[in-house]
């Protein structure tokens, strides 16, 4: 009796499971009802005050998406409200990101996002609504047609093994070369990535590296192949995973139990691994070597593992400074020394608070031997460092900081640099020649703040919330006793740096303003930099932004004056770029400047991209029939 009701349970969770699953096509058929969850996302990029108002704006004053789910919970759709705005014709649509699972919940299709569009009868009210596609794979496959020519695969596909374990077999990019490519019955010909799953093999022959510490620590350890099982991993102790690229190269993969990578193989010869195993002659090969702690102490660069057969698997002194980055660590796991090939030893000490206190490389060993210090705040904040003369050694210095919060004391040092904090009261400290108020000088070049008008520019107010802020600094002028350059920074009630002032190497002072939109884009910039000297001169430049609905700079416009040049009159605007995009956002067209007595640009730039978004060609049609009227380079 028990049996049988065994037998019948199992039978009721099975219907339910069979119910749910659906088979999933490169083309899905279209979607029967509208009714479907969603999470709605307005992001403001205007001032509003009402919600309620906020949500009925143009797009180009609040962004929408919408995430609609299943009933599992699971995304199906994403649909961007008119995020599509191509340039050239400033036509607007919705971005649609499609999504559909297998009978398991995999994701084995991922389709390219798209532009919406009634190419295929589409019945629904609107393509600009952000609201569900019903039909969005038959949409997609509209648009894709048209905007990737030749191209029939506007999705990448995943493969997965026939296992409870899901792995992944491989991968075929979108487009007809590669996901087109998995019809192919010649392997040779599939145009995938492939990852296949092994465990290692006495042909492998993967060394195992055993780390000799040195008796003080800090001192590099020796690393040694160990003397058991021929110095060998025996069959069966590592994980191997193959991945085989789109060219058919190899590249190997050996980790142990805990997910170390042991070490990695780099096919560049012509023999592969069918997973029996093969020699090290045709692969780049990088070992990996660990302590007990499982901290990396050794990496051997393909170079000196070639040469290791040569010296009995040995480290030579050479291997080891040319051909392999070193790392020690003290007793609370912390790095206190490390070597890279072709250079000296870096030294580093610590504070009780693990905080890097000194660090000392070859050069600072030549002649009078120095330290790098750092020196910190109560809130951990670097606030000065600097050059200090000391002949202790790495471990001297490790053991003076022990319950020492405030190590070095310093003597004798040299000081390069400090930074401020929370307020302006450092410079009363200086003798910098900047003050603690912002200039409004340079305003006049700004564009008239308003809620109002987009881009909605605001004004810049400085603020005195600034603690955790930083508030400026200074930096020593090498080859100099003491003089130092200052800088100082302003911000708004937002965080964000409205300017800069600082002190230059003639003498001058260099002030740097920014003016943003509303919603945190730099919209005005000007830059002034004074040369004093003999004959004291100042510049200033000003660029302006210019954007599209979509917050995208399109245009980019410069004005420059000189206090020696047409009395320090400010010239018109320049434009400097201009930019153009597609319907799904990419740069297809860049002019630059103008010249002068027209307006046709100094240079154009024409950029086409393929379905995988590399980019194939810059001004292709110049190159291909240069003489044609429209493809001159110019």
């Amino acid at each position: 009796m028990k049996k049988l009701n065994k037998v019948k349970l199992i039978r009721l969770l099975l219907v339910p499971m069979f119910f749910c699953c659906i088979k999933i096509y490169a083309q899905p058929a279209p979607y029967v009802s509208p009714t479907i969850n969603y999470v709605r996302t307005w992001d403001a990029v205007a001032p509003e005050t009402d919600p309620n108002n906020l949500i009925l704006r143009p797009f180009k004053d609040v962004k929408q998406t919408t995430q609609y789910i299943d009933g599992l919970g699971r995304p199906i759709q994403t649909v961007a409200r008119q995020a599509s705005l191509e340039t050239a014709t400033g036509s607007v649509a919705d971005i649609v990101a499609p999504i559909v699972y297998d009978e398991f919940g995999r994701e084995i299709y991922k389709y390219l996002p798209f532009e919406a569009n009634t190419n295929v009868g589409n019945t629904q009210a609107s393509t600009t609504d952000g609201n569900f596609k019903l039909n969005p794979f038959q949409q997609q496959a509209a648009f894709a047609t048209n905007q990737y020519a030749g191209e029939t695969n506007f999705f990448s596909k995943t493969n997965f093994e026939a296992s409870p374990l899901n792995r992944v077999t491989d991968t075929y990019a979108p487009g007809s070369s590669w996901a087109g490519s998995e019809s192919n019955t010649n392997p040779s010909l599939q145009r995938n990535v492939q990852i296949k799953y092994f465990i290692n093999t006495p042909n492998d022959d993967v060394k195992i590296w055993n780390v000799n510490n040195d008796a003080t620590i800090g001192n590099f350890g020796t690393y040694q192949v160990s003397t058991n099982t021929n110095g060998s991993y025996p069959a069966g102790q590592l994980y191997k995973n193959i991945t085989i690229d789109e060219h058919k190269k190899q590249v190997i993969e050996f980790k142990d139990k805990e997910g170390k990578v042991i070490l990695k193989k780099v096919q560049i010869g012509s023999i592969t691994d069918d997973g029996t195993g093969v020699n090290n002659t045709n692969f780049l090969c990088t070992y990996y070597i660990y302590d007990d702690l499982n901290n990396l102490r050794c990496v051997i660069q393909p170079e000196g593992v070639k040469q290791l057969p040569g010296n009995g698997n040995q480290l030579t002194l050479i291997i080891l400074a040319e051909q392999c980055f070193r790392y020690e660590y003290d007793q609370r796991n912390r790095m206190v020394k490390k070597k890279v090939p072709g250079a000296g030893e870096i030294c580093m000490v610590y504070d009780v608070r693990d905080r890097l206190i000194l660090t000392q490389d070859a050069n600072m060993r030549v002649g009078t031997v120095k330290w790098m210090y750092t020196k910190y705040d109560e809130l951990n904040r670097p606030i000065a460092t600097g050059l200090w003369p000391s002949t202790l050694t790495q471990q001297q210095h490790a053991a003076n900081s022990i319950g020492n919060l405030n190590y070095p004391t310093l003597s004798g040092h040299e000081e390069l640099s400090n930074t401020f904090y929370n307020d302006y009261s450092w410079l009363s400290s200086y003798t910098t020649g900047l003050t603690s108020t912002y200039n409004t000088t340079y305003n006049q070049y700004f564009e008239t703040a308003s809620n109002t008008t987009w881009p909605y520019a605001q004004a810049n107010t400085a603020t005195m919330q600034l603690k955790g802020m930083v508030t400026g600094g200074r930096t020593k002028v090498l080859g100099t006793t003491n003089d130092y350059l200052y800088s100082i920074v302003f911000y708004d009630e937002k965080g964000r740096v409205i300017q800069s002032q600082s002190t230059n190497i003639t003498g001058g002072k260099d002030i740097s303003t920014t003016q943003y939109t509303w919603a945190g884009q730099p919209y005005v910039m000007v830059q002034r930099v004074e040369k004093a000297g003999g004959t004291t001169n100042e510049t200033v430049t000003v660029t302006k932004m210019s954007f599209d609905n979509l917050g995208r700079v399109v245009k980019t416009e410069k004005r420059i004056s000189n206090s020696l040049v047409n009395g320090n009159g400010m010239s018109p605007y320049k434009t400097i770029a201009e930019n153009k995009y597609d319907k799904l956002g990419q740069l297809v067209n860049k002019t630059i400047g103008n010249k002068g007595t027209t307006t046709a640009p100094l240079a154009k730039l024409d950029y086409e991209y393929n379905i995988r978004g590399w980019l194939t060609s810059v001004n292709k049609n110049f190159v291909s029939t240069p003489t044609v009227a429209g493809n001159s380079d110019d």
